[in-house]
């Protein structure tokens, strides 16, 4: 079934019969020829209808700002897409998956990680300096594989072949992939662009700790999930209460 999003001015709604928007469409442009300030009817296929509420969900703009929300429409629409695809991936690669979050505010930096193995949440104080946001990101990151070594053997973590980190922080992923594939082997912690590498305790800590786990056998990877859809973690991260504070567990590689 497909599923057709149509918007007129400020209202919309969704019709899964061509027949039907075509019988709104001339109504609302009988309506344009009374009143030509009215805007053009939008309309759009999708294949599901809650893409079809994301595509209403936009709203109406005026012709000037159409653009900048359609091209912000179609940024979320991929990132969605890349998180479905990748959560795919990991299922089918028998990972176990974890979704983190970090924040840093006036008050407290914490970090939040929950496991959908056993639908587990940890929230820890992040004392260590500087105290910002991305260091927040990617000692969450250091924190689910923390987590992930030391439940791996039990029971209902024993089936699982590697380990699928989901950040909602672009900065965090990309920074640990390049750890892990330059910067830590080399021991040149300087940037493509000639700037020197911000966190590198932090990061030389996740390449260590990513190393176990492959030394082990077991994979691990790191994604990018959209804001919406990492509550579970962000609403650890935000928590109110006495938490334990993280510790960076350090290591020496061979």
């Amino acid at each position: 079934m497909s599923y057709y999003a149509v918007r007129q001015g400020e209202n919309g709604e969704i019709l899964t019969k061509w027949a039907d928007v075509q019988k709104l469409m001339s109504e609302w442009n009988a309506k344009r020829r009374v009143n030509r300030l009215l805007p053009k009817v939008e309309h759009k296929k999708f294949p599901t209808e809650e893409e079809a509420k994301q595509f209403l969900e936009v709203g109406y703009t005026p012709n000037y700002e159409k653009r900048a929300k359609r091209a912000d429409f179609t940024h979320k629409a991929e990132r969605i897409a890349e998180f479905t695809n990748a959560l795919d991936t990991a299922t089918a690669a028998e990972h176990a998956i974890f979704y983190v979050d970090g924040a840093s505010n006036s008050r407290r930096s914490q970090l939040g990680v929950h496991s959908t193995v056993d639908s587990s949440g940890v929230t820890q104080n992040f004392t260590i300096l500087p105290l910002t946001s991305n260091r927040c990101e990617i000692a969450a990151s250091i924190c689910a594989m923390q987590l992930f070594l030391q439940r791996r053997e039990l029971p209902e973590y024993k089936c699982f072949r590697g380990l699928t980190i989901f950040t909602d922080n672009s900065y965090s992923k990309i920074a640990q992939d390049q750890a892990h594939r330059r910067w830590y082997d080399s021991g040149v912690w300087v940037t493509s662009e000639g700037k020197t590498v911000e966190n590198v305790d932090l990061l030389m800590c996740s390449v260590q700790l990513r190393r176990e786990i492959l030394r082990l056998g077991l994979e691990l990877d790191i994604q990018l999930v959209p804001g919406h859809r990492n509550i579970a973690a962000d609403t650890l991260s935000k928590a109110e209460g006495v938490f334990e504070n993280f510790k960076l567990l350090s290591r020496t590689l061979d």
